[in-house]
């Protein structure tokens, strides 16, 4: 018997096997339990009960033995698990004999005996199916659609079955032989089109300009010049740090601060529309300012 809390469970019979009780459970005097059941946590099992091997006992599951309290002892009824079956939790059982292998849906209540391999719900509880055959070895090389339409044909009448010829149907694809039914759209882009979000091959001075060194320089040219615009005198607004001496001609002055200059969005548009984007020297920019 495995009780990994024994202090938490009121255990008063003498008739359990290898077996785990959870805690918070009550099991009363004249109980008894098989081997290799899993009793769950807040389960109530009052006496008369006889729970065999392989029994699993959700959280909660209340056995009742008295059905209509306070009655004298002789009247008691008994309840009877059977080996294998499974119940809920919070499931209510009154006096019955539950058959083997049958499944108790969680919440029932069980007021009459459960036949073996039934599947009961509810309350009170009903008799739902019986449960399917857990042995799949006959599917063992065969594919899931294969499995399924044998899984369906067989609880379907021979009589179905040869109207609809469900194991002879093959699986054909509906556009089999039909040509010309879809087109692949090609679009309007043409061969030598350059896509409108193409922003082309980074080099290595693009990585450069993201690193945080460069953007130190930016913040410090800014800080210099007061964040004013040496062109406008406009102060603020949307600025570009420009390099005096270009920045792929000198990698030497790249995070110069001397050779940084404050420009605002618009003049620095102005200048390298005039001057563009190669060559550029502190005498362009001399020239520009004079304007």
């Amino acid at each position: 018997m495995k009780i990994p809390f024994p202090h938490l469970c009121n255990i008063y019979s003498d008739d359990i096997g290898d077996s785990f009780i959870g805690p918070f459970c009550e099991i009363q005097k004249g109980v008894k339990i098989g081997n290799n059941c899993r009793i769950q946590s807040h389960t109530f099992i009052c006496e008369g009960v006889e729970i065999e091997d392989d029994c699993f006992i959700g959280h909660g599951v209340m056995f009742v033995n008295d059905l209509y309290p306070p009655q004298p002892k002789e009247k008691w009824g008994k309840t009877l698990v059977k080996k294998g079956s499974v119940i809920g939790s919070n499931a209510t059982i009154l006096p019955c004999v539950i058959g083997k292998r049958s499944l108790i849906g969680a919440g029932s209540v069980v007021v009459q005996d459960v036949s073996p391999d039934m599947i009961v719900v509810g309350n009170p509880a009903r008799e739902l199916r019986k449960k399917k055959n857990q042995n799949l070895s006959h599917w063992k090389g065969k594919s899931f659609n294969k499995c399924h339409r044998e899984n369906i044909s067989n609880g379907l009448s021979e009589a179905y079955k040869e109207k609809r010829k469900i194991n002879t149907l093959p699986i054909i694809p509906w556009n089999k032989g039909k040509k010309g039914l879809m087109k692949f759209n090609k679009g309007s882009f043409k061969k030598g089109m350059i896509p409108w979000n193409y922003r082309g091959i980074e080099t290595e001075e693009d990585n450069i300009r993201k690193r945080i060194d460069c953007k130190n320089w930016r913040i410090s040219v800014f800080e210099r010049d007061n964040y004013t615009c040496q062109k406008y005198g406009v102060r603020g607004g949307e600025l570009n740090a420009h390099h005096i001496n270009n920045f792929i001609e000198y990698p030497e002055l790249r995070f110069a601060i001397d050779n940084g200059i404050t420009l605002s969005k618009k003049a620095h548009k102005e200048f390298h529309k005039k001057y563009g984007y190669k060559k550029n020297n502190k005498n362009q920019l001399i020239e520009f300012l004079r304007r």
